[in-house]
């Protein structure tokens, strides 16, 4: 015969809290979670269900690795020690006197509701989900073609003074600021280049690289470069690698995406605002009723954090700021 076990929550949430100057009106707050599970393991008053490494597995591990997970007895064993430990804590947190007041019951009720709304709002948005979302994608490829470019990429002169065994810092700085000195006062930063860089690949371009993503260079090179105007000596900039003089020369804007390269890019886009439209409906008919501010509620929230009520925040600046969003 099955061993059945049922675990059980129950959260009762009291308003806590009375208005300074009016009658608070006070509501109570009650929703109990419970489930029948076949019983797992037992140690001391503790029992982990298998409905609980359920959950563990659907919190913690992308559904793809769970089996390769449950693989390794090691790792078993560590999910039910996570498990055990977790339901005792709260144990013994239930049983302490004025650990679980009224606040605390309030955060685990938001929780437990933010939870099942996250729910709610999956299950239905993936039940709209498309079969395929192909022509939308490709007509949001065709009206915003601007949207589906490759990266720009950027053309400029390079001169690296490099942080080699045997050279100081103050050393590779003070050959930097001076190369940067001649560059600044006339001199061709090719010919430089080719005297003083320390780049490899400056025998072959002088200093000049051409087609580069911002992406592919140091960070640190990187955001000078893009700080700097077309044509304009930048500062020397340092890295792992040394110290960097450049010269943006030219950003190169990125060529539009052939519609095999842009697809996925589209189709993702086209399923996104699908699902954003969904979300969008499960709270139209909500927002369309009237949200009734309870007297002094605004001047309570700001008294019990200390905010000066200067008569900025008011119920109905909240609903505009609701009614925005």
């Amino acid at each position: 015969m099955k061993n059945k076990f049922f675990p059980r929550l129950g959260l009762m949430l009291v308003a806590a809290f009375a208005a300074t100057s009016v009658q608070a009106e006070r509501i109570s707050k009650e929703q109990c979670v419970g489930f029948e599970s076949d019983r797992f393991l037992t140690q001391g008053s503790v029992v982990v269900t298998q409905a609980d490494l359920d959950a563990f597995l659907r919190d913690h591990v992308p559904e793809a690795d769970r089996p390769g997970v449950l693989e390794h007895p090691e790792r078993i064993g560590r999910i039910l020690d996570n498990l055990l430990r977790t339901y005792h804590l709260a144990e013994l947190a239930l049983a302490e006197d004025g650990l679980v007041d009224e606040e605390a019951l309030a955060w685990l009720h938001y929780r437990l509701n933010n939870d099942l709304a996250t729910l709610y709002r999956d299950h239905h948005v993936d039940k709209a989900e498309l079969d395929s979302y192909e022509d939308s994608a490709r007509e949001m490829y065709l009206t915003r073609p601007e949207d589906f470019r490759h990266d720009p990429t950027i053309d400029f002169l390079h001169i690296l003074i490099a942080d080699e065994e045997g050279r100081s810092e103050t050393d590779i700085m003070r050959k930097a600021l001076e190369v940067h000195d001649r560059l600044a006062a006339g001199e061709d930063f090719e010919t430089v280049a080719r005297e003083v860089s320390d780049d490899p690949s400056v025998s072959d371009n002088d200093g000049l690289l051409s087609d580069v993503k911002p992406t592919e260079i140091v960070p640190q090179l990187a955001a000078i470069l893009q700080e700097t105007p077309p044509g304009e000596l930048a500062a020397p900039v340092r890295s792992r690698f040394g110290w960097h003089i450049t010269m943006l020369v030219r950003v190169n804007e990125g060529e539009e995406m052939s519609w095999e390269e842009a697809r996925p890019l589209a189709e993702r886009r086209a399923r996104e605002n699908h699902r954003s439209r969904v979300v969008e409906r499960l709270f139209r008919s909500f927002h369309d009723a009237p949200a009734e501010f309870a007297e002094g509620a605004v001047a309570t929230l700001l008294a019990r954090y200390g905010v000066t009520d200067d008569g900025e925040v008011t119920a109905d600046g909240i609903g505009s700021a609701m009614d925005s969003e």
